[in-house]
């Protein structure tokens, strides 16, 4: 099991690669201004996805992770 500080350092790794510098900074100053709701975001998270297009999605992330994993 990963620590809170670890998720913490791999959910900004994630937002600054997704979004670059200021993006990622631009996202949690809205974040903080407008709190999400994680009941709603939950709801409407994977709406018209199938089952499958979910299983591939996560196929798609396992293999790009296993070569980034690779090559570090």
């Amino acid at each position: 099991m990963i620590t809170d500080k670890e998720i913490k350092e791999k959910g900004m790794q994630a937002l600054i690669g997704a979004l670059g510098r200021a993006q990622a900074s631009r996202f949690i100053t809205l974040t903080l201004q407008e709190p999400l709701n994680y009941t709603e975001w939950r709801k409407n998270i994977f709406d018209g996805q199938t089952m499958e297009d979910l299983i591939e999605e996560i196929g798609e992330f396992e293999k790009n992770r296993d070569n980034k994993e690779l090559i570090s």
